[in-house]
């Protein structure tokens, strides 16, 4: 269980630190690589009986990127059903904004093949969004960036 969470979280920094990024770096592989460091979740604090559900209602994660000292706090809100699909919501508060994000929300399924991560302004805002629903993927960015694909197409 910790370990899925720990993926979650890994997934959330890496697409938060993309999300409002214009520029083009060189070493993006292994910015990538370094979020992934499993020393980068500070304290998990779990609810009473959640021990193996996949969406521990109520619990709370406090984590931290290990390359900028941000800390995250991630709170496991509830279950939601999206586009006919159960999902677990979770949302997480920024100490600071980076990237113009200050909070941002995440939904999975069970079985992990769907999720939506939706990413927040200082004024609760959308301000870019990713979902990855019944094999479809849109993404639509902070800089303006759109795009739609289905997981099965040939690219």
């Amino acid at each position: 269980m910790m370990k899925k969470l720990t993926l979650i979280l890994i997934l959330l920094l890496v697409v938060l630190s993309a999300s409002g990024c214009t520029e083009d770096k060189e070493d993006t592989v292994d910015e990538v690589t370094d979020i992934g460091d499993e020393n980068s979740v500070d304290a998990a604090d779990f609810s009473e009986n959640t021990e193996g559900q996949w969406c521990p209602v109520g619990s709370t994660i406090q984590t931290s990127d290990p390359q900028t000292g941000q800390a995250y706090t991630v709170d496991i809100v509830g279950k939601e059903t999206i586009e006919g699909i159960e999902m677990c919501h979770a949302t997480a508060e920024l100490d600071e904004s980076e990237n113009g994000v200050s909070s941002l929300e995440y939904f999975w399924s069970e079985d992990e093949e769907n999720m939506i991560m939706k990413f927040y302004d200082d004024q609760n805002t959308v301000i870019s969004e990713m979902r990855v629903v019944d094999g479809k993927v849109s993404i639509n960015a902070a800089n303006g960036f759109s795009m739609e694909f289905d997981e099965n197409s040939q690219m």
